[in-house]
């Protein structure tokens, strides 16, 4: 079976690509059929996933944070709800980012052999995938205070270490700390001030 790499050297404050030749080293002690790509930028992952999933590749693995599993999954999305592939890939996950939630709520372990271990052995976990409108999410998706301290904290990148999502938050909370907006579920509905609305996934 085929596998692919897909590794965004970026991930973690640029921590990820140091750790390319060990990943290589352990990875040739597997004796696996393999290709490693690297990201350069935002989109390549999910892009490099289209094509690879496209070729028949049987596993595709993300090396990096949220945010590269994120672009791997609507990769192979795209080609599966538009009815160019019916064939399954295998997805996993190195998890080398800043929060690798996905990776801890389904077991997967940060350090590197043990990741590449839990790969190797098989260890496999089905997940439902959402979507918002022509965007996939396997770990959740919100909107509120989450997103925007998110789209803060891109924008502080000249501040460095953990301090710049608190700086990001705080900010936040400051300049908007409600959002009006409409909620309907189960036939049921809401309509007014909200602070967060998040759809989990575990």
């Amino acid at each position: 079976m085929s596998t692919t790499l897909i590794i965004n050297p970026y991930a973690n404050r640029w921590q990820c690509g140091h750790h390319l030749n060990k990943i290589q080293n352990i990875i040739d002690q597997k004796n696996l059929n393999y290709k490693i790509y690297t990201t350069q930028q935002k989109g390549d992952a999910l892009q490099i996933a289209h094509r690879e999933f496209q070729l028949g590749t049987s596993n595709i693995i993300a090396v990096g944070g949220d945010g590269t599993v994120n672009e791997v999954i609507n990769g192979i999305m795209h080609k599966v709800t538009h009815g160019q592939s019916s064939k399954a890939c295998n997805i996993g996950i190195i998890p080398l980012g800043t929060a690798n939630d996905l990776a801890s709520q389904i077991n997967i372990p940060t350090d590197i052999n043990d990741a590449i271990q839990t790969i190797t052995n098989g260890y496999t976990k089905t997940i439902d995938i959402g979507k918002v409108n022509d965007r996939y999410f396997i770990n959740n998706s919100a909107i509120g205070l989450e997103t925007t301290v998110t789209v803060t904290n891109e924008k502080m990148r000249f501040v460095k270490g953990t301090i710049r999502y608190m700086l990001a938050a705080i900010l936040t909370i400051i300049k908007k700390p409600t959002w009006n907006a409409t909620i309907t579920w189960n036939n049921q509905r809401y309509t007014g001030s909200l602070t967060l609305v998040s759809v989990g996934n575990s």
